[in-house]
């Protein structure tokens, strides 16, 4: 069982930091930062003004509040290029123009608080 959490070992929140970009490469500094519960795209460019029909990238922060020690699996929805790295590894990597897909990945997690 994993849950996404802006985290500290004392006080787990919902979420992750979400940071919206208005280029696909993230050059500029964001134009909106806010806590994102569900890691849904479209309503943080919405609520940034950004053009839903032009690229732009969302980058997210947190931790994966890890409750069973063993395998997990990560299953993501995407529509454009997606990067994900979890422990300072990168665990996925899709380039963009690849289409809107599915991908899953396996981790082996330890219990506890796990960034990516």
């Amino acid at each position: 069982w994993l849950t996404l959490a802006l985290a500290s070992a004392a006080r787990p929140r919902p979420g992750a930091l979400a940071h919206v970009f208005a280029d696909p490469a993230a050059a500029a500094p964001p134009l909106l930062t806010a806590i994102d519960p569900r890691l849904d795209p479209l309503p943080l460019a919405r609520a940034a003004g950004v053009p839903l029909d032009r690229g732009f990238a969302v980058e997210w922060a947190g931790h994966l509040v890890v409750r069973d020690r063993g395998t997990h699996h990560l299953r993501l929805r995407v529509d454009a290029g997606v990067q994900v790295w979890v422990a300072g590894a990168s665990v996925l990597d899709r380039p963009a123009g690849s289409g809107e897909s599915q991908a899953a990945v396996l981790l082996e997690l330890e219990r506890g608080l796990t960034p990516f």
